[in-house]
């Protein structure tokens, strides 16, 4: 499907949350919210049309998961900080509202995860179909 920024608008105002802000970027329009998760960790995230990959991605803004999470693998998040959406490309969605819903449920997850690791335990990404069996305790 071709990007166009009228549907956008109107997917924004119907499905994402009211504090979501629209900038653009080298370009691009970015739908930026707030996720607050059910463990209490917030977090900030720009949804993005990719002409290059031809899908939505959405990357994360903050926080940084690096110190917390480690590998891209284990926090799903690729290095440029695109967030990994299990899709068929991984890092894309053929709609906004795909990409919305998929990255609040990965918010979820890695909500689990930071938490979890904040108490002093270890806990695998929750929604995955490909966690290493050590993962939990990296």
């Amino acid at each position: 499907m071709p990007y166009n920024t009228a549907q956008d608008r109107q997917t924004v105002a119907k499905y994402l949350p009211s504090n979501t802000r629209h900038v653009v970027v080298a370009g691009k329009d970015v739908w930026i919210f707030k996720k607050n998760t059910q463990m209490g960790i917030v977090f900030e995230i720009g949804i993005f049309y990719d002409h290059d990959e031809g899908g939505y991605c959405a990357q994360l803004i903050s926080p940084n998961l690096e110190e917390t999470l480690g590998d891209q693998h284990t926090r799903h998040v690729y290095n440029d900080s695109v967030i990994c959406l299990g899709t068929h490309t991984n890092r894309t969605c053929a709609t906004l509202r795909e990409c919305f819903s998929r990255c609040c449920v990965w918010a979820e997850g890695a909500g689990v995860m930071v938490a979890s690791r904040q108490r002093g335990y270890g806990s695998e990404f929750p929604f995955s179909i490909n966690n290493s069996p050590d993962e939990r305790y990296r």
